[in-house]
């Protein structure tokens, strides 16, 4: 335990001695966020508006739906930033070192995951308060207190999740060219899969069915539940049931299977899960390297 601690403590001094990691870990966010606000969020809201009859709450629903998938997402990509610091140990013959010597492989394993569960969820809290008060200038309302514990519990949840399944991708990588190609890929499919740019609803079925076996979608249809609750219940106040079910499916904050409806239950088994498959998958191709 002593030499895991040591380790992960190793890895997040590492990445934070450069700021830049840290800097550009956070401007993607505000880049999306400002893409968002120049070219998705008029019309987000004009569909809004009309499937709810009426604009009263719809920028505050939108934007609710921005800040629930945004956070899921940086849960993703910062996770992936740090952990670029194996395929730095990995081109620097330091990773060798550490197979070498006397440490449980499962601990160096769980060094680099724990590290960047730690700065993912310090980081993703961070842009889950500025949406918050992007949220506020907008017209919106703060979450309540118990709702914020409820996201800041998806976060964690979420980064540990993501942070797992990257991993396990990231062991298998032999340079820095194939992390960064990895990256660059992964950060623009994951906007799409999490329903980023558009609503889920808008892609095709086949497409739907895809994102269905990706644990992060369920992440964000929790965290879309939490933050769009209570817009959605003042603007579809007296609206029949079948109604908000219809525009909550659509907008990603529902999950079905055929007609079953996955429970919140579920979608957190399935985050925890994966997280702890993926680690053990991790662990066996750490196994398999040569000292």
């Amino acid at each position: 335990m002593n030499t895991l601690i040591i380790l992960v403590k190793r890895n997040i001094k590492l990445y934070l001695r450069d700021p830049l990691s840290v800097f550009f870990s956070l401007i993607s966010t505000f880049i999306i966020i400002m893409l968002y606000g120049l070219f998705l969020r008029a019309n987000l809201m004009g569909g809004v508006s009309e499937v709810a009859g009426g604009a009263k709450y719809a920028s505050w629903i939108v934007d609710s739906w921005l800040m629930a998938g945004l956070i899921v997402v940086n849960s993703v990509t910062v996770s992936l930033g740090v952990l670029g610091l194996m395929i730095t140990d990995q081109t620097a013959n330091r990773l060798r070192s550490f197979l070498i010597a006397p440490i449980n492989r499962g601990s160096i394993v769980s060094s680099y995951i724990f590290a960047a569960w730690i700065i993912g969820s310090a980081l993703t809290i961070i842009t889950f308060i500025s949406g918050e008060i992007y949220i506020k200038i907008n017209g919106g309302e703060f979450l309540s207190g118990m709702a914020i514990l409820e996201v800041i519990g998806l976060i964690i949840v979420n980064v540990f999740s993501s942070t797992s399944i990257v991993f396990c991708f990231v062991s298998m990588m032999k340079s820095e060219a194939a992390f960064q190609t990895f990256t660059a890929v992964l950060g623009t499919v994951i906007g799409f899969v999490a329903g980023i740019y558009v609503p889920v609803g808008i892609l095709s079925q086949s497409i739907q069915t895809f994102t269905k076996f990706i644990p992060i979608t369920y992440g964000v249809s929790l965290s879309r539940q939490v933050f769009m609750r209570e817009p959605v219940a003042k603007m579809f106040a007296g609206a029949p049931s079948s109604a908000i079910v219809s525009f909550e499916k659509y907008f990603g904050s529902r999950v079905f299977w055929g007609d079953y409806q996955v429970s919140q239950i579920l979608m957190l088994g399935i985050l925890l899960l994966s997280g702890i498959i993926f680690m053990g998958l991790s662990i066996v191709i750490m196994n398999r390297k040569k000292g």
